[in-house]
């Protein structure tokens, strides 16, 4: 290691970078409030938060949700990370530290920015970075512009899975460089637990591609096999301590449309190579960087505070042989994260960009390892110096960006003005004194800071118009199912604040934060079931021409939203037809805001389990006989079947006793004809359901809700449970797992004993 291993010291550094990044976090949200908070983070992650606190402050685990039918099934959707420690830490502690949705985005993203900033740090002093350096590279890690422009203010699975990818790196890092091998085996695979459950699969992804490079390399270097064990035998047990995650998520893919995405290559989000001199400068003004056929945009992901493109200018332009190895294998490990950025990628792994994250890292750690052999060299030639290749690339930028001034010249001013600063402080690091050397970390954190004030960080990305406290319109009765029919301009209206968001209009998850129920929901994964219904988009949107076919078909008495039980609608784009042929169907106007209309059919909510009048069974894939099916009129539930036609039934008397988040009970009255209860819930691959301990099969009527078809002649209580598929199962794995690294690990322990017992012997 560059410098001696003190504890002290090490706590006080790492404890810095954990500083540097809160007060960062700090300052932007001083300048603007909803500086972690835009398109996802608004419609999906906040209100996501909200639910799952108050799902615990109910003493309920949050398999599902009530008040999405398109995304209730928490579990089963993965990237909620309900199974994750260091996600739901991460909502606990912004639900309790915060009062406003702006204000939980800021706890959460700095969270995880303190997770994937003391983990970048940690590995920089295992791969023998200085301790300035090692704050500089943690800076990076966390702020870097993809980091902050995606997975801190909009996708915050990737921030989560981020901080845990950089956790594991470093803990295989420390493993294959000589740490015990029993507690490195064991540190990467609580690592690779924690990544797997946080609800990333693409940092999933760059975790194994920087394991199978890592062990490689060391296995290169031993000439031996055992690296490639250790970390193998890491992987199988995270793996396998993360479980019921994976398990859950597998066992609900198949009724979801991600099941039938092929591998085709995408040619979305790519990194073009000739917006690299964003890295300089965001500034640098690109066509078609991360959407394809788009129009000029700024590469705010390729910002990481100067320092580190300027390193890397002087080392490849002046270092000669000896620089171009003290970047080592960083070098290439940085070149193939910014190829795999920049080509095309298969099926839903798509948005090759992501790849910019570890090229980051590995570019800040390949910066730092060629300082610190600057330092060690005294004070060089003038050409070697960083500042100055800087302050030369900078120009260039300046200079290609004359005829698009996007950003104003006081930016460009602004950085070189840092690196006169960073050129003062280098000279004295390299003459030996250590004050000299935080240069670094306080530059890349200063130009860090100046980019985020003069370039928007979401460009690309939508802001929804919500108030900082969400209040929904009075009149929305939580007991009260509702769909909101709307399409794509009336979810995305600009920037107006008085759009009726957050009180009418309650896009994407935002039921969850509300407490009221909705058909529409946030689905990365789009349940097969609501989509066939509905049609709806990721976000919940409509088509337009499905709006006007739920007020002039669905809404219709014995209709999809009777048979469903959905009594309110939630009108975006009002009109004249609409009204009059809602009122024909019986639909009661309550409310208009701004954000549209509310209607309700019946002057109380319809109960949560009620008998339905009967089935129509419908052949698996006749898909014209099922959009039929969804049409009719005549109150009865379509589901898929091997036998086609019509079943009726007999009406029940059903008494609710218990309801709960995950489960219910109902009493049952007996009856001589069969009967069909409707739930008034999401339907999902979890719900089981049994009468007097008697197994009876969940129906999912017309795709969307769950169902049960009580036998003649019998009655009693009828008790339905949300199992996610698969779940039982990853408990299973996670508990061998736990008994086999146990055992594994006493086994390991005795038989070094009887080593060491042996070899005194023999001495």
């Amino acid at each position: 290691m560059g410098e001696s291993w003190a504890p002290g010291r090490e706590a006080a550094a790492l404890g810095g970078t954990a500083a540097l990044v809160l007060a960062f976090v700090a300052l932007m949200t001083a300048f603007e409030p909803g500086f972690f908070w835009h398109d996802d983070a608004q419609a999906w992650w906040v209100p996501l938060m909200v639910d799952v606190q108050r799902a615990w402050a109910a003493g309920e685990w949050p398999l599902v949700t009530p008040w999405s039918w398109h995304a209730t099934s928490l579990a089963g959707e993965y990237q909620p990370g309900i199974f994750s420690p260091l996600v739901l830490g991460g909502y606990a502690l912004a639900t309790t530290l915060a009062a406003t949705m702006p204000g939980m985005a800021a706890v959460y993203a700095g969270a995880m920015l303190l997770v994937a900033a003391s983990g970048a740090h940690v590995l920089a002093r295992v791969e023998g970075v200085p301790r300035p350096l090692a704050v500089m590279v943690g800076l990076v890690a966390a702020l870097n512009g993809w980091s902050i422009s995606w997975a801190a203010s909009n996708w915050f699975p990737v921030a989560a899975g981020f901080g845990a990818l950089l956790w594991v790196w470093a803990a295989l890092a420390w493993g294959l460089q000589g740490g015990p091998r029993r507690r490195a085996v064991a540190a990467v695979a609580v690592a690779v637990a924690v990544l797997v459950t946080a609800g990333g699969p693409h940092m999933v992804l760059m975790a194994l591609a920087i394991t199978a490079a890592l062990a490689g390399r060391a296995a290169w270097r031993a000439r031996a096999a055992w690296p490639v064990g250790l970390a193998a035998v890491a992987w199988v047990l995270g793996l396998g301590l993360a479980a019921p995650a994976w398990a859950t998520f597998l066992g609900g893919l198949p009724h979801t449309l991600r099941a039938g995405h092929g591998l085709a290559l995408t040619w979305q989000r790519l990194l073009p190579l000739e917006a690299l001199p964003g890295m300089v400068s965001p500034a640098w003004v690109v066509r078609g960087f991360v959407l394809e056929g788009s129009g000029p945009q700024l590469p705010i992901e390729l910002a990481n505070g100067l320092v580190v493109p300027a390193v890397w200018l002087a080392a490849i332009l002046a270092g000669g042989r000896q620089g171009w190895r003290a970047l080592g294998w960083h070098a290439g490990l940085a070149g193939v994260c910014l190829l795999l950025a920049a080509l095309p990628s298969l099926g839903t792994f798509r948005w090759s960009y992501r790849w910019l994250l570890p090229a980051h890292v590995a570019l800040a750690l390949g910066a730092a390892q060629w300082l610190a052999w600057r330092w060690r060299s005294g004070p060089g030639r003038l050409r070697d110096h960083p500042a100055l290749w800087g302050a030369l690339a900078l120009g260039g930028v300046h200079l290609g960006t004359l005829q698009q001034p996007v950003v104003p010249a006081a930016y460009h001013a602004g950085l070189l003005t840092l690196l006169l600063a960073w050129a003062l402080l280098e000279r004295a690091a390299r003459a030996g004194r250590a004050w000299g050397r935080w240069g670094p970390p306080l530059i890349t954190l200063a130009a860090l800071v100046t980019t985020y004030r003069f370039i928007p960080h979401h460009l690309l990305v939508p802001t929804w118009p919500l108030p900082d406290v969400l209040r929904p319109h009075p009149v929305l009765e939580p007991g009260r199912r509702y769909l909101l029919a709307g399409d794509l301009p009336t979810y995305y209206p600009g920037r107006s604040p008085d759009e009726g968001f957050g009180r009418v209009r309650l896009v994407g998850a935002l039921p969850l934060a509300a407490g009221v129920p909705f058909v529409n929901g946030y689905s990365a994964l789009a349940p097969r079931g609501s989509f066939r219904a509905f049609a709806f988009d990721m976000t919940g949107y409509q088509p337009a021409d499905v709006v006007a076919r739920v007020w002039r078909v669905d809404a219709a008495p014995g209709a999809l939203l009777a048979r469903l039980g959905v009594d309110g609608l939630v009108l975006a784009t009002p009109s004249e037809a609409a009204r009059g042929q809602l009122q024909a169907h019986g639909w009661r106007l309550v409310a208009v805001d701004a954000g549209g209309q509310i209607w309700h059919r019946g002057a109380a909510p319809s109960p949560l389990v009620a008998a339905g009048e009967g089935l129509r069974r419908v052949a698996p894939g006749d898909e014209a006989a099922w959009r039929a099916a969804l049409a009719a009129r005549d109150g009865l539930a379509a589901v898929e079947g091997p036998d086609p036609g019509e079943v009726r039934v007999a009406p029940r008397a059903v008494r609710l006793l218990r309801v709960g988040r995950n489960s219910l009970e109902v009493e049952v009255a007996p009856g001589p004809a069969p009967a069909l209860l409707r739930v008034a819930r999401g339907w999902a691959p979890h719900w089981e359901a049994r009468l007097d301990e008697r197994p009876l099969e969940v129906l999912a009527l017309d795709g969307v809700v769950p169902g049960v078809v009580i036998p003649a002649g019998v009655g009693g209580r009828l008790a339905l449970r949300c199992w996610p598929a698969g779940l039982g199962l990853g408990l299973q794995v996670a508990a061998a797992t736990v008994v086999l690294a146990g055992v594994g690990g006493l086994a390991w322990g005795r038989r070094r004993r009887r080593g060491e017992h042996f070899a005194r012997g023999v001495r």
